[in-house]
């Protein structure tokens, strides 16, 4: 099952990209010059990407994800920047699957003018719809007080979705631990979980690189 999963991963595309003459690289001070080549760079990536079929679906911070109509299954997601939290919840999914994490690729590396640029495959989600807060709220609750029994969290009742989920506590115990083990931030709100046709929650997003480690609820949902 796993094999016939990963095979919608299968990178089946290449990108011919127009490298940067020495002309233009002499135009302007280096430092100026560096940091053009590197947005010409990802245009003309961006570029190749629409004329094979992709446009842009959404933008973060760290990345762009883009949509294929003739790739229904997965979408792709361009890194404009380092990530490390991702690469690492990447390296998690692969060594501890679990339903709730999504289906994602390897680290592809796609080279255009001066610069590397990487991609991955994902799964294809849909929006978790009116109550995503309140059930991100839960779990980033859950990992931030882990050892904690689950019914002093939840005084007023533990909601149906986690009671007696033992599959879903398994997935946020990783979080955790990979957490504490490379310093990432927990950063699960309304926007990084989403769910598959057939209704499973997926945590797409969980790492904060730049947030303080410290979690607070003031401002959540309940």
């Amino acid at each position: 099952k796993k094999d016939e999963i990963m095979k919608i991963f299968e990178f089946d595309y290449e990108f011919d990209v127009p490298h940067i003459t020495p002309e233009e690289e002499r135009a302007t001070a280096d430092w100026v010059n560096k940091t053009s080549r590197y947005f010409d760079d990802r245009i003309i990536l961006e570029d190749n990407l629409k004329a094979l079929g992709w446009y842009e679906v959404g933008v973060g911070a760290f990345s762009i994800v883009f949509a294929n109509d003739k790739k229904s299954s997965y979408v792709l997601k361009l890194n404009k920047q380092p990530d490390p939290g991702y690469e690492q919840y990447v390296n998690l999914i692969h060594d501890h699957p679990n339903k709730y994490y999504p289906h994602i690729s390897d680290k592809k590396l796609l080279k255009a003018g001066e610069q590397n640029f990487y991609v991955y495959l994902i799964e294809k989600l849909q929006p978790y719809g009116y109550n995503a807060n309140s059930r991100a709220y839960y779990l980033e609750r859950i990992i931030a007080d882990y050892n904690c029994p689950i019914n002093v969290i939840f005084p007023d009742g533990v909601p149906d979705f986690i009671l007696n989920n033992n599959e879903l506590m398994e997935a946020l115990k990783w979080l955790r631990i990979y957490s504490r083990k490379f310093g990432f931030s927990i950063d699960i709100h309304g926007e990084n979980i989403m769910q598959r046709e057939n209704g499973d929650l997926v945590i797409t997003d969980p790492y904060s690189f730049c947030r303080p480690s410290k979690i607070t609820y003031s401002n959540r949902e309940n």
